[in-house]
Formats: C-alpha cells, sequence, structure tokens
C-alpha cells in the first residue's frame, strides 16, 4: 500500500520511472475537467490543484481541508496558510487546466499493453529497417549521380513517355449507365446518371512492365458546362481508381494532376476511401489528365496480359460521375512521367563543378525523385511510418502528472478566488502533525511523510476504510473526517492495533493449507492482503448477524453458536438490537445489502453467466435508451456491447462522470473524492432488481441451469436454486412455498404461450430449445424471486 500510495502521488518523480508508475499518477489528474466555452483556464487549473489537495487530505489523512479553501479550519487545527501550502506540491504540474488534449488534459501518455507492446517494437523495428534500407539506397544513388546526368545530356533531354491507348472490350455501369466507345478511344456514359456508380472496364493487351496510367478527363456537348462529369454542374469527383493486372491488383500512386480542385487532389482516388476524391471543380468544358504509377515496381509479363479498370464514384456528392475519359498505360521509363523543370534543364548545362549549391540540390532533388527504386524505398519507409503512427493513434491515452521545469509561485488565495493573491507561500505541512527530518519540498518528499511510520493518520485512516467495506460501518464512522467534528473510535485500542500491524508489522499469518500464500506475507508492513486476512479471519467477522443478546460465545463454540444462530428460525430481536442497533459494539457479525454492483456481479455467478476474464478495455451493459442522449443534450449516444462484454464483472462497466450505469444505486457521485456512500433503501431499487435485463436474462439462465442440471424432480431442482442464491438449502416450509409458487406460475404460463415466450427471450443469450417455453418462464420467474430475496442480496 505505501509504495502505491507512493507511485499515486508521485510515480513521475520516482528515479527512471516506469510506465506503470507514471500511470499511477493519473489518480490525480481523475478530477472534473472543464470543458465550457467560456471558461477561464486559469480558475480551471487552480480548480483542479485545489481538488488534489483535499482528495490527498480525504484518502491519507481523513481531513476535511477544503473548509481551508477560503479560511482558518474552524474546528480542526488547519490554517489557511497551510492549506496553500501543501497546494504548493501540487501546483506546479505541466497543465494549463484547457481542455486540450481531445477529450483529455495535458499531460498524457500512450499506453501500451503487452501484446500491444511486442506489435508497437514490431512496427519499429520495420519503419527502422525502412528508413536503413532507403538512405543506403539514397547514399549509393548519389555516388552515381554523375553517371546519370552523362546519359540524360547526352540524349539532349529527358525522354518523352510512349502511351498506349486502351481499347477496352468489356464496359460495365453498375448502376445502369451505358458506356459507349468513340472513335477516339475515348468512352462516353450516356442514358441512366444515377447517384452513385462504379464502372469496369477490361481489355488484353501485350503491352509488359507497366509504368504508369493515365486518365483523361474529356468535354462534352452533352454535359452541362460540356463537363467532363455528369453532375448539374459538370463536375465529377472519382472517389477511387483501381488497376487490375491479371486479376492481381496493383496499387497505385498519383503523380501529378494538370488541375485539381481545392481539397480534392488526384491522391485521393487511390488513398483507398470513399468520401473523397479528384475533382476539377471550376474548369469545366476543358480536357484534365491525371496521371499514376505502381507503387512498386511491375514485373515483366511475357504474352498476353488481362487489364481490368475500376472507375468509382462513390462519395456523397449526388451524379457526381466521370461523363467521357480515356484511358492509356505506359512502360516506359518512370522519370519520363515527370516532366523536367526548367531550373533542372539550366543546371544540367552548367557543368557540375561549376554549379552553385542551388543549382546541385535542384539537379540532385530531380534525380532522386525520378528514380524508381528510391521512391519504391520511401514509400516503403513511408507506409512503415504510418503504420506505427497509426497504431500509435489506436492505443488509449492517460492523464498523468508531470512538473513544469520552472516551478510555479504559490500564493494564498482570498476566500480562495483563483485571481486574488495575498501572501506568496512554499511548500509546507500541517503544523499539527510531525514533521519530517528534512523539510518537504516536492511531492515524493510529501508522499514519503504520509507513508512514514511516525505519521498518525495514514495507517488509521486507512485501516478505518478496509473495516467499512467489511462491516459496512468504520470504527470510526466518519471515514471521511477524522478530525473534532468526526466521530470518536468506537474501538480506540482496535483501530491502534490494527494500524500498527498493517504499517509496521513484519510478522507473517502462517497458513498451514496455503504456505505459498504464508510467504508471500511474511514481509507484511502496508500488506493489504494481510490486513484484510486479519480482519475476515477473527472471531469478530466470523460472528452470526443474527440478533441475539451482547453475550458472546468462546472461541472453542464459536463456530457451533454461529452456525445454531443462522439455523435458528425462532431467535428473536433482544438487548443485542435495543442497546445496539447499529452494532457498534459488534455483538454480532456484520448485514446489511450489497453495493449495487456486488449484487449484478453475484446474479452473473449465481447464473453461471458471468466471464470472469481479467483485464481488458472497458464494456458496455445493457441500458435503457437515451440516457446518454438526455444528459450530453444529443450528442452522445451509447453503444451496447454484445457477447461475453456484457457478462463481464462491474469493474470493467463503463462509466461516464455525468450518468454512470443506470442499474448502479448508492454509487458516489464521481465529481470529487468520496470515501464513503449513503445506503438508501427505495422502490426504485427492487424494480431495477426485478426488471432490469441483467437481472432478468440471469434469473432465466439460473433456472436453465437447473432444469437441464442433474436434479429430476421440481423439489430437488427448487432447492438446487434456493441453494445457489443464499449458500443453504431450504428449510421444508420454504420449499413447501417454492413449490406453490412454480404449480400456479406453471398454470399461468401455461395459459398464456405469448408471455411465456417474451419473458424467455429477455438478454441476449439464447434461451434453451430443450425446454418448454412454460416450464422455462415459471422457473425463470421463480429464480427472478430467489434472486431478490433479503437474503440473498444482504451480506449476513
Amino acid at each position: 500500500f505505501d509504495q502505491f500510495s507512493i507511485e499515486q502521488l508521485a510515480g513521475d518523480q520516482l528515479p527512471n520511472p516506469t510506465q506503470q508508475q507514471l500511470i499511477a499518477t493519473g489518480f490525480h489528474r481523475n478530477h472534473m475537467i472543464n470543458g465550457e466555452g467560456g471558461r477561464i483556464a486559469e480558475e480551471s487549473r487552480v480548480d483542479y490543484v485545489q481538488d488534489r489537495v483535499e482528495t490527498t487530505g480525504t484518502v491519507w489523512m481523513g481531513l476535511t481541508f477544503n473548509c481551508c479553501r477560503c479560511h482558518d479550519h474552524k474546528f480542526d487545527p488547519l490554517a489557511q496558510k497551510e492549506y496553500y501550502q501543501l497546494s504548493a506540491f501540487f501546483n506546479s504540474i505541466e497543465e494549463s487546466g484547457a481542455n486540450d488534449a481531445g477529450g483529455l488534459a495535458n499531460p498524457i501518455i500512450t499506453f501500451a499493453g503487452p501484446e500491444q507492446q511486442k506489435k508497437l517494437d514490431e512496427l519499429r523495428a520495420t519503419e527502422t529497417a525502412a528508413n536503413k534500407s532507403r538512405d543506403e539506397l539514397d547514399r549509393k544513388l548519389r555516388e552515381s549521380q554523375s553517371e546519370w546526368e552523362k546519359t540524360l545530356v547526352a540524349s539532349g533531354s529527358a525522354a518523352q513517355p510512349q502511351w498506349s491507348m486502351l481499347v477496352f472490350e468489356g464496359l460495365k455501369s453498375e448502376s445502369g449507365a451505358t458506356l459507349k466507345k468513340l472513335d477516339d478511344h475515348s468512352i462516353l456514359a450516356i442514358g441512366e446518371n444515377p447517384a452513385k456508380d462504379s464502372f469496369e472496364l477490361v481489355l488484353k493487351t501485350k503491352l509488359s512492365g507497366v509504368t504508369g496510367l493515365q486518365l483523361e478527363a474529356l468535354p462534352d456537348d452533352s454535359f452541362v458546362n460540356k463537363g467532363p462529369g455528369r453532375a448539374d454542374n459538370g463536375n465529377f469527383v472519382l472517389s477511387e481508381l483501381k488497376l487490375f493486372l491479371n486479376d492481381k491488383p496493383v496499387e497505385l500512386s498519383a503523380i501529378r494532376a494538370d488541375y485539381e480542385q481545392p481539397s480534392f487532389p488526384p491522391a485521393n482516388a487511390v488513398d483507398g476511401r470513399n468520401d473523397t476524391g479528384w475533382a476539377v471543380a471550376n474548369e469545366f468544358g476543358k480536357p484534365h489528365v491525371a496521371l499514376f504509377e505502381p507503387r512498386t515496381p511491375v514485373a515483366v509479363i511475357d504474352g498476353e496480359t488481362t487489364v481490368r479498370v475500376r472507375l468509382e464514384f462513390q462519395t456523397i456528392h449526388v451524379a457526381h460521375v466521370l461523363g467521357r475519359f480515356r484511358l492509356s498505360l505506359t512502360n516506359s521509363p518512370v522519370g519520363s512521367l515527370r516532366p523536367m523543370p526548367a531550373a533542372v534543364r539550366e543546371a544540367l548545362n552548367i557543368a557540375a563543378d561549376k554549379r552553385n549549391d542551388a543549382q546541385k540540390k535542384t539537379v540532385a532533388e530531380f534525380y532522386l525523385n525520378n528514380e524508381p527504386t528510391l521512391l519504391t524505398a520511401r514509400r516503403t519507409a513511408d507506409d512503415a511510418k504510418k503504420a506505427r503512427e497509426g497504431f500509435e493513434r489506436s492505443l488509449p491515452r492517460t492523464m498523468v502528472m508531470r512538473e513544469r521545469p520552472q516551478p510555479r509561485e504559490t500564493f494564498i488565495l482570498v476566500r480562495g478566488a483563483y485571481d486574488k493573491f495575498a501572501d506568496k507561500v512554499s511548500h509546507g505541512l500541517p503544523a499539527v502533525l510531525p514533521q519530517p527530518a528534512e523539510p518537504a519540498t516536492n511531492r515524493l518528499a510529501l508522499a514519503r511523510w504520509l507513508m512514514s511510520p511516525e505519521h498518525p493518520l495514514t495507517a488509521r485512516v486507512t485501516v478505518n476504510r478496509y473495516w467499512q467495506t467489511f462491516f459496512g460501518t468504520g470504527l470510526v464512522k466518519t471515514t471521511e473526517d477524522f478530525g473534532v467534528q468526526g466521530e470518536k473510535p468506537s474501538h480506540p485500542e482496535l483501530l491502534d492495533w490494527l494500524a500498527a500491524e498493517f504499517a509496521e508489522s513484519r510478522e507473517p499469518i502462517a497458513d498451514s493449507r496455503d504456505p505459498n500464500l504464508t510467504a508471500q506475507l511474511a514481509n507484511s508492513r502496508w500488506n493489504v492482503k494481510r490486513l484484510i486476512r486479519l480482519i475476515v479471519t477473527s472471531a469478530t467477522y466470523r460472528q452470526a448477524s443474527r440478533m441475539g443478546t451482547l453475550a458472546r460465545p468462546s472461541n472453542e463454540t464459536a463456530a457451533n453458536a454461529n452456525d445454531d444462530a443462522r439455523t435458528d428460525k425462532s431467535a428473536h430481536p433482544t438487548a443485542s438490537h435495543e442497546r445496539d442497533p447499529d452494532n457498534r459494539l459488534l455483538a454480532r457479525g456484520p448485514r446489511y445489502r450489497l453495493p449495487s454492483w456486488m449484487i449484478r456481479d453475484q446474479a452473473l455467478a449465481i447464473s453461471g453467466l458471468l466471464v470472469e476474464k481479467q483485464g481488458g478495455p472497458p464494456v458496455k451493459g445493457y441500458q435503457p435508451p437515451g440516457i446518454w442522449e438526455e444528459a450530453t443534450f444529443g450528442r452522445i449516444g451509447y453503444q451496447q456491447d454484445t457477447g461475453e462484454a456484457l457478462y463481464r464483472r462491474s469493474l470493467y462497466q463503463f462509466w461516464r462522470r455525468i450518468v454512470g450505469p443506470t442499474l448502479f444505486f448508492d454509487v458516489a457521485t464521481r465529481q470529487t473524492c468520496q470515501v464513503k456512500v449513503a445506503r438508501t433503501n427505495t422502490p426504485l431499487h427492487a424494480l431495477v432488481t426485478l426488471n432490469d435485463v441483467t437481472f432478468v436474462e440471469a434469473a432465466r439462465t439460473l433456472a436453465q441451469r437447473v432444469l437441464l442440471g442433474p436434479a429430476t424432480d421440481d423439489e430437488s431442482r427448487l432447492s438446487e436454486a434456493f441453494r445457489r442464491c443464499t449458500s443453504r438449502a431450504p428449510t421444508p416450509s420454504e420449499l413447501a412455498i417454492l413449490s406453490r409458487r412454480l404449480q400456479s406460475l406453471r398454470a399461468l404460463f401455461a395459459a398464456d404461450d405469448a408471455a411465456a415466450r417474451k419473458l424467455i427471450a429477455v438478454g441476449e443469450s439464447k434461451a434453451s430449445d430443450k425446454l418448454k417455453p412454460a416450464d422455462l418462464a415459471a422457473f425463470t420467474s421463480l429464480g427472478s424471486l430467489l434472486l431478490n430475496l433479503d437474503e440473498t442480496i444482504s451480506k449476513e
């Protein structure tokens, strides 16, 4: 506990912090983040700092520091100055107060789990290798540049590519248009003009080693503004251009176009997306051309090649289909597809040793940018980088703590107002508490002070919370307040002893049944497992929770006394209840309704639906429609998960701060740190456990479990279902009540088959087709009754 607390408070300030230690600091970034448009960032940042001070006070010291934000504490010996001295520890986080990281607020880190880290390492290795190959090829090509120049100068100029116009044998429009071949080998679309379309064109050719594809968009008098598109303004949007050679796809990249509409470059036509494309708006009635090349060299093929070209027009722009076009292929050198700029030509006419630096750079860039092997190597490196960056973007991000290089100054704020400065203060700790040997000047020192054996509060406050978890009420009832206004401990010596055992003891709890556990608990300072084991194996915790006299059974007879008290139905409330209704004297075992999340998990476990997988992303279970929309003014909708995600532990349920899972009642508000929640009892709770999809489905699955189990008669099945829900066998009178109820339910559903089928259809899991609907529905209703028994949903 001490190590984890230090990591939560100051994991980033540990020497060489691990990713897990950085993630732990997110505890103090879990406050509300103001996302309002008119917010003042500095005001929000100060709110965040104050939240950290008050959360630290609540969690580790059990003190209500929030009273000191505006003035000295009215009851506890805590001064306003000390509040702001504590705030100095949290005032220099590298944050602005703005919601500046896409729903999060900096500083943030990206988290990769073991499998994700393995994948990321592989992508980084691939990128490194691709960069190395590219750089090595670049170096070798630069060494051979002079030979290239000699060849180029000797030829007089760069050769022009030789294009072969494609005369297609097969023309097809997938949405009903007619494709007509014209004498100039262009293709004209006539007839139907659908909102979206795709053209597929096929031919055979002896051209081999394709290096380029040319698409000409041609005007025609039959189109608005002469086209070249069929839209109502003459435009088109080519969303995808695909080339297949002998049915093998050839990945293309765009070289250039003579014109492109802003935000609609030819590269959009080969990006694999249907929401982008090449378009030519405002340059209507003119021919346009776009050049494309294979991303990797195409092998030379002997004999005939089947060429298939696919043009897709699938964007949201209605009827933006190319109306007239022509396609050509070439196997000319790749460099010839790019015209030589005048600056390159001028530089080449100057001897290499006479060129200035700018001319040398111009020639080198043109040479390298037109070398096919280097272009391929560059694309491979770019693809590797994009793959790595894309994967990194998919990784979860989490907010962490990180200090600014230059600490902020800290002032007492008049009445807590972010912009009303009083005296300047430095790091400091409450004077009423023992001070460390060396002054604490950072969060790490603060954390170590909190976890030091001399600190009188941390161990007591922590032990009290665990006691509250198991008994329903802490030894100090006011778990959140150990100050003057808090309640005194019911058993002060017990609290002191447990705190000492927790923070200082090094003696193991021996367990002959589990020697490994004994070894694990040997070094037991701040060992939470040891503390829990100490509590739950105590005679106090193991008492029966039924009300009886205040006299406790002896240790020798404790087990028998507990068993007798559980099964003795004649027991009546006596002095134990009259003198101690809240069980503060611990004369009996704890009894209270389970937390709502535990009731859900219990129902899933009893029914056999619970998925016990550990770890992984959050899940979204069943929830009535419209809840998120109502809370977010329609901006965010709830997308329910499917499959095993619906049956994972409540720990993994996705929570929104403003609206949690609807079946969880009596939970913390999530706006500020809370260490104690109210336990209420309203009809809404029963309506949830009776009617929520999770509980109805669990009841039906429990019914299936007993009906398809080894038991063959109703009495055995009812006993098994009762045992699963209450951990004991039913008494004869209880069994008689259940049997009568089962018979009435059978009669009810036998007379209403539709109601039976509707009931057993609740939930995503399927009802067994081996069972009669009426029988399954009857046992489902009975299962719901058992899951809602006070004995089932209560800890006792």
